[in-house]
């Protein structure tokens, strides 16, 4: 038997760190939403940021999926799942945004390569809820 669960995957900061927004805040913007997500049943799987070659944000952003891991990795928060699409090197290291197989000509947005990564870390994520 198939059970259906209300999952909402929290994928963000990137643009928020772009704007001059500190970690820590953006961090706090995240939390806010989840914790809205989960007042109302819902369970969450949240992403970490990866990485972004159009502007250097290498710092905050390693100091947002910091926050994210230790928040939220290791099952610390009941109903929340980490899918950490950061970890994976294709992704999240610094100047992957540069490989085309996975990052479109503006080294921000995902090919079908690199949605591939984020799709089977983000279902296996799902899948501890």
């Amino acid at each position: 038997m198939i059970r259906l669960k209300n999952v909402c995957v929290a994928w963000g900061g990137t643009n928020d760190l772009v704007g001059g927004a500190t970690a820590a805040a953006t961090f706090a913007n995240l939390q806010t939403y989840v914790t809205a997500r989960l007042a109302v049943g819902w369970s969450v799987v949240v992403l970490t940021c990866i990485d972004r070659g159009d502007v250097d944000i290498t710092v905050p952003r390693a100091a947002y999926n910091t926050l994210i891991r230790n928040a939220y990795g290791g099952g610390a928060v009941p109903k929340v799942a980490l899918s950490d699409v950061a970890a994976n090197a294709n992704l999240g290291a610094n100047g992957a945004s540069a490989n085309p197989t996975y990052f479109q000509a503006d080294q921000v947005q995902l090919t079908p390569a690199g949605f591939a990564i984020v799709d089977a870390d983000t279902a296996a994520a799902i899948l501890t809820l």
